[in-house]
């Protein structure tokens, strides 16, 4: 199927440092902060829900390319980015058919 599995060392952020990186700060900011030893799997995954939902769309990250934006933003960012800068040349116009 053309699939390419590609394997990395754990712990060696210079081969993945992006997930490395999450990974430190879901243990730090979610898993120590928020999960106790005796919450069932069901408020953990409804806690980790919730964290995520305001990692990804409320909490402005600061790293490389981000300039504050929050990862919904920067990707909703990028994808209006590459909508405009399609070439009209590479528009097709095969939509017109279904029109009435």
């Amino acid at each position: 199927m053309g699939i390419e599995v590609v394997t990395i060392q754990a712990y060696h952020p210079q081969e993945n440092g992006k997930i490395e990186r999450f990974h430190k700060t879901l243990k730090e900011n979610f898993f120590f902060r928020y999960c106790g030893f005796n919450d069932s799997l069901e408020e953990m995954q409804y806690g980790l829900n919730r964290w995520l939902e305001y990692y990804n769309e409320r909490r402005k990250h600061y790293g490389y390319g981000m300039n504050g934006l929050t990862p919904q933003q920067k990707l909703a960012g990028s994808l209006f980015n590459s909508i405009c800068l399609i070439r009209p040349e590479k528009v097709t116009l095969t939509l017109q058919a279904y029109k009435n």
